[in-house]
C-alpha cells in the first residue's frame, strides 16, 4: 500500500529569489497604482522601479492587466477572511449580517486605493487580456465571497430554500439597484446588511465591537 501522506516541498534557493521578485515587482506596481492610477502604469517603469530589465519583468508577467488581477486576487483573500469571521461570529442572523457589512467596512477603510484599484478590473476587455489561471482564482475568490451568506442566517429552513444561484454578479447587480454596480462582488453583503441594520437595537451593535477591533488588529 502507497503511503499517502503529501510532504509539503521546501522551495530552493532559486525559486526562493523568482518569487521575491516577483513580489517586489507586485508590490512596486501597487505602489504605483495606487498613487498615479492603473492607466498610468507600464510594464517598462515597474522593471525600472525594480531595477530590473524588461524582459525579466515579461517573464514574470505578460502584461500589466496579469499584474493588476493578481494584486486584486490578493486584496479579495482579505476580504474573504474577514467575511469568514463574520460568519463565525457567535451571535443571531441579523447580528452576523451587520458583522459582514463591518467586515467589508474595515478592509476598505484599511486599504480604499485598493477599493479603486479593483473597479479597473471591470474596464470592458481587460479580464480578456489576464492569464486563465488569474481569472480562475478571481472567480473561484468571488464565489467564495458570495457563498458565505447564506451560513450568516444559520437557520436550517432558510439553509435548504436559500436562492444561493441567485446570488450571481450579474443578477446582484439588477435587484440592488443603486447598492451595486455592474460586476460589483460585494452588492449581496452591502444589501443585505443594509436592510437588516434598520432592525437592530443600539444595544445589539455594541456587541460587534469586539469583532470590529479584533478584525482590525489581525488585518494589520
Amino acid at each position: 500500500m502507497e503511503n499517502a501522506t503529501v510532504e509539503t516541498r521546501t522551495l530552493t534557493r532559486k525559486e526562493r529569489v523568482v518569487a521575491e521578485r516577483h513580489n517586489l515587482f507586485l508590490s512596486i506596481a501597487r505602489q504605483m497604482m495606487h498613487k498615479e492610477g492603473f492607466h498610468q502604469l507600464s510594464m517598462d517603469r515597474v522593471a525600472e522601479n525594480a531595477e530590473y530589465s524588461k524582459g525579466t519583468i515579461y517573464q514574470h508577467f505578460p502584461n500589466k492587466e496579469e499584474i493588476l488581477i493578481q494584486l486584486c486576487n490578493r486584496s479579495m483573500s482579505s476580504l474573504r477572511a474577514l467575511g469568514q469571521r463574520a460568519v463565525d461570529y457567535p451571535g443571531n442572523h441579523r447580528e452576523r449580517c451587520l458583522a459582514f457589512q463591518f467586515a467589508h467596512d474595515i478592509w476598505q477603510n484599511l486599504e480604499p486605493e485598493d477599493v479603486c484599484m479593483m473597479h479597473n478590473l471591470h474596464t470592458d476587455g481587460l479580464m480578456d487580456k489576464v492569464s486563465a489561471k488569474s481569472r480562475d482564482i478571481h472567480d473561484q475568490l468571488e464565489q467564495s465571497i458570495i457563498g458565505r451568506l447564506p451560513a450568516l442566517f444559520r437557520m436550517p429552513k432558510m439553509r435548504e430554500t436559500f436562492p444561493t444561484a441567485l446570488l450571481t454578479r450579474r443578477n446582484m447587480s439588477l435587484d440592488c439597484g443603486h447598492f451595486a454596480t455592474a460586476g460589483n462582488c460585494f452588492a449581496p453583503m452591502i444589501f443585505l446588511s443594509t436592510v437588516l441594520v434598520s432592525v437592530i437595537q443600539a444595544g445589539q451593535l455594541l456587541l460587534l465591537l469586539k469583532l470590529h477591533l479584533t478584525a482590525l488588529d489581525g488585518s494589520r
